[in-house]
């Protein structure tokens, strides 16, 4: 193998394992977003949210609600992350 040769394969390993890293890293990020849509399921909101100790159902922070701005970017990355899963 030539220079040139071993300088592109020396490149090609090198983004191959920088994908790998990234792939892994998305795939945890996945994972915490769907960790984190269950326990919103399994529970009605949060408590002393506005630091008054009065309930925030979820349903008033999330799209839709009076409150989405708190969870609008969330619930992107849940849809995000949905159709990525529909897509394997």
């Amino acid at each position: 193998m030539g220079d040139k040769d071993e300088q592109y394969m020396h490149e090609i390993n090198r983004l191959e394992g920088e994908r790998d890293h990234w792939k892994n890293r998305c795939q945890q990020m996945q994972a915490g977003i769907i960790a984190v849509r269950d326990l919103m399921a399994e529970s009605r909101g949060v408590v002393g949210l506005h630091l008054n100790y009065d309930e925030a159902p979820w349903d008033e922070l999330r799209t839709g609600g009076r409150f989405e701005e708190w969870l609008f970017d969330f619930d992107t990355a849940v849809d995000l992350v949905i159709t990525e899963k529909e897509k394997e």
